[in-house]
């Protein structure tokens, strides 16, 4: 089966298997670590629309769900798989390798073209986890992630992102609970253990973010992604103070991104949806023409209308051209 069990690890199955594109191409970063390239592991949960025939039992749920993972699987089989998750009635999860956001961007292309026709779906339950390399992250750099995410003034905005209101699945152990992000600050980075969280820092070679909810869209994401690879680059040591963040980290995140803005185009573009930023996109207005204002053509002006379009047209055809001509409240379109 295509479906491997829960507990099977990425690099068991691929090694030591890594895709590191390029970087962003000198785009502004401020920060002097840029040159070091973030490597994402993403995992996304689906459930799969399961037809009547196949819900009389529980073994022709998981057969049909093996079926859907095989249509599906050669189009991420050369940089993820797919296993089972216990938060998932009759679904599975795809896990990738470690790659750069310009490596997802590409290599998930194919997936996200066929999964909704082949029947996955996104229900409340599914979320969308990024892994993100503990190698370069320092504790005050972590406990300034912590700040962001888990801080009462960016709730809304981390709520939004999510895309669910209560974003944290809190375990088996309560039920398969949902819990709102609870508030936290930079000190908890010493106990900030648990790993149904917001942000899970227990494991040892990697933090994750778990609280985003899962998709079938690939420019979302990469907004999710380009969120958490901004949010690391802004938390740098170097960057902005604890107490800064503490202060107006929202109003600082914000201006991040608008300098950065070619770097993060998808999530630049949300924050400017939500108004966390403008983009200074320039506004076309369609010129209206108002039918109850425009004056009434006299005879005489119908009638140079008319003699004006027929000697036009006439001198057209001699001359071997076609044209088309209308006449809209008194103004000539040709």
């Amino acid at each position: 089966m295509s479906v491997k069990a829960y507990d099977q690890k990425v690099e068991e199955f691929f090694g030591d298997k890594r895709i590191i594109w390029k970087m962003f191409e000198g785009q502004k970063i401020e920060s002097p670590k840029f040159e070091y390239p973030i490597l994402f592991g993403i995992e996304l949960e689906y459930e799969v629309k399961t037809p009547e025939d196949h819900k009389a039992s529980k073994e022709a749920q998981q057969l049909y769900r093996a079926q859907v993972s095989d249509r599906l699987e050669h189009s991420y089989d050369s940089f993820a798989f797919a296993k089972h998750d216990g938060s998932l009635k009759n679904g599975f999860e795809i896990v990738s390798v470690p790659m750069s956001m310009d490596a997802h961007s590409e290599q998930w292309k194919s997936f996200f073209s066929i999964a909704k026709e082949n029947g996955l779906l996104v229900h409340a339950n599914c979320g969308m986890h990024v892994h993100i390399s503990r190698e370069l992250l320092t504790p005050l750099q972590l406990g300034k992630i912590i700040e962001m995410v888990h801080s009462a003034n960016h709730k809304e905005l981390i709520k939004t992102l999510a895309g669910r209101n209560k974003p944290v699945y809190t375990g088996p152990s309560n039920g398969k609970a949902y819990a709102e992000i609870g508030v936290k600050t930079i000190t908890d980075v010493n106990h900030h253990h648990e790993r149904y969280a917001a942000l899970n820092l227990a494991g040892a070679q990697t933090i994750e973010f778990r609280f985003f909810k899962s998709t079938l869209d690939l420019t979302r994401m990469l907004q999710n992604l380009e969120f958490c690879d901004a949010l690391v680059r802004f938390c740098w040591p170097s960057g902005a103070s604890v107490k800064e963040i503490r202060e107006s980290g929202l109003k600082l995140f914000s201006q991040f991104i608008l300098e950065n803005r070619k770097a993060y185009p998808n999530f630049a573009e949300f924050m400017d949806k939500y108004g966390y930023i403008s983009l200074g996109k320039k506004k076309v207005l369609k010129k209206r023409r108002s039918i109850e204002k425009a004056k009434p053509l006299t005879s005489d002006q119908k009638m140079k209308k008319f003699v004006w379009n027929w000697d036009d047209n006439v001198s057209a055809i001699v001359h071997g051209h076609t044209v088309h001509t209308t006449i809209m409240h008194g103004h000539e379109n040709v």
